[in-house]
């Protein structure tokens, strides 16, 4: 029987074929035959395979929804807020990548060094509900840095910031922990963020003074700087602040809240703030306005 299939391999070369034209060779003890299949049988047999496929994966999920159960029966896992500031400098941001240092993978780490989360939640922190406020970018640091996620009941005291900051680097600290609802989510409940650009003042400075760290800027120059600022005020279209974005991109219109120099943030080392607030804010519209403001508001040099 296998010599007359081989024949008939031979005497009908397989060429390119349509579901509804599907040849089929059934073997029997009869001999081969060749038959086409209607498209009522091939759509019955995909459904019965996309039936039988859908009931294994469903299967597999009840396993491992059932495992993840009754590992939260015991620990009890529920929502927390925790309290972040960091230094920056030695990270590539705060929101998690591979083959990179950022602050959040130091966290995970440092949660998980503490027996405070499971392997399985450092792999995947949606499993625990994580959630940040804010994301930061390659050198940027963070006051106030709120995030959001589960942890086990039995975890959730004072100590936890204590017990988690012997394991995260000298520049993250974990500063402190709250109770929250178990909807509540740190990006959706962010009414606002607030980022400051440092800048020297002597970048105010005319050609004619002092362009050094000795230079004091004036009350003046001071408040032509806020005056300028309130530009920025409002909502916006922010397409020329920003880059690799087109024109009519909405998501380059921007809500800014306030933006200022505040009195309380001049330094002694002649340093000044500039706090931008909004409801959300690009990367760019955080650092181009400043550097905007130092062209417009300081003096020719030429």
């Amino acid at each position: 029987m296998l010599r007359r299939f081989l024949s008939v391999l031979t005497a009908y070369p397989l060429t390119s074929y349509s579901k509804n034209t599907l040849t089929v060779l059934r073997m029997s003890s009869e001999g081969v035959n060749l038959s086409k299949r209607s498209p009522d049988e091939a759509n019955c047999d995909e459904s019965e395979a996309k039936k039988l496929k859908s009931g294994n994966e469903e299967s597999v999920c009840d396993i491992i929804n059932k495992a993840a159960a009754a590992t939260n029966k015991v620990r009890k896992p529920k929502k927390v807020t925790l309290l972040l500031c960091y230094l920056g400098k030695e990270f590539y941001g705060m929101q998690r990548n591979s083959n990179v240092s950022t602050v959040e993978e130091e966290l995970f780490k440092a949660l998980l060094e503490s027996n405070i989360i499971l392997k399985s939640e450092f792999d995947f922190p949606k499993s625990m509900k994580f959630q940040r406020a804010a994301r930061t970018d390659k050198g940027v640091s963070a006051v106030r840095q709120i995030v959001s996620l589960r942890l086990p009941v039995k975890e959730i005291t004072s100590e936890l910031p204590e017990k988690v900051n012997k394991h995260l680097p000298p520049e993250i600290r974990l500063v402190g922990v709250k109770r929250v609802t178990q909807s509540f989510d740190a990006k959706i409940a962010c009414d606002a963020r607030t980022y400051s650009y440092m800048t020297p003042t002597f970048a105010f400075a005319s050609k004619e003074e002092e362009n050094s760290e000795n230079y004091r800027i004036t009350e003046e120059r001071i408040k032509e700087i806020n005056e300028f600022l309130q530009n920025y005020v409002g909502t916006h279209n922010f397409y020329n602040f920003t880059s690799g974005r087109l024109p009519g991109d909405p998501s380059c219109k921007r809500y800014i809240i306030s933006c200022e120099k505040k009195d309380y943030a001049l330094l002694s080392n002649n340093q000044l703030f500039i706090m931008i607030t909004g409801l959300t804010l690009t990367a760019e519209a955080i650092m181009t306005p400043g550097g905007a403001t130092h062209k417009s508001c300081a003096p020719p040099i030429g």
